[in-house]
């Protein structure tokens, strides 16, 4: 049963990554629009993504954002 929740989280955080991308939609390229999360214990606890060329990246922001 445990693999079935695992399996459940996993699906939500990549949902989540991959709504956080689109906010980037048209204002990234030549870079591809990317969301990212950063989960401990089950729990988000940070997000991010790329906002525009030039600006940081995804990754970054959630860093950011987990540091809050």
């Amino acid at each position: 049963m445990e693999a079935i929740i695992i399996i459940i989280e996993d699906y939500y955080c990549m949902r989540r990554a991959l709504t956080l991308a689109k906010k980037g939609l048209g204002r990234t390229s030549p870079n591809p629009m990317v969301g990212c999360v950063i989960v401990k214990d089950n729990r988000i606890i940070g997000e991010g993504w790329h906002h525009e060329c030039g600006a940081n990246h995804a990754e970054i922001e959630a860093l950011n954002d987990a540091k809050k």
